[in-house]
């Protein structure tokens, strides 16, 4: 929640209906969380952190549509994680920092697996 209030420069208070849409996806998050180790064996999850490089095979930019001409080089926040189910790869929803070129020189890719 700190970090959204620091990506937004916000140093006031949130308004209601935002903060009610922030706990209702942290609900929702939860539950994913809950259903992924519902099954046997569970379903590793996957995070990415700030500021790793963007790759195409594990995220997904939910801010593609908007900056089509730009390229993806750094997650600036991760919106949901990824699953990994039965040998597939359910991307992680992401939101990143573009840039006109790709840039290899940028951060390890970054992917933290959380076991069940």
């Amino acid at each position: 929640m700190n970090e959204i209030v620091a990506m937004l420069g916000w140093n006031r208070a949130w308004p209601e209906p935002l903060l009610q849409a922030f706990f209702g996806a942290s609900k929702s998050v939860w539950l994913v969380h809950l259903l992924a180790n519902s099954v046997h064996p569970g379903l590793p999850i996957f995070r990415v952190d700030k500021g790793v490089r963007f790759d195409s095979v594990y995220m997904e930019d939910m801010d593609g549509e908007r900056a089509k001409k730009l390229v993806p080089s750094m997650v600036r926040i991760m919106i949901t994680p990824g699953f990994y189910v039965y040998g597939n790869v359910v991307k992680c929803k992401v939101i990143c920092r573009y840039s006109n070129n790709v840039d290899s020189s940028l951060i390890d890719k970054g992917l933290t697996s959380s076991s069940p």
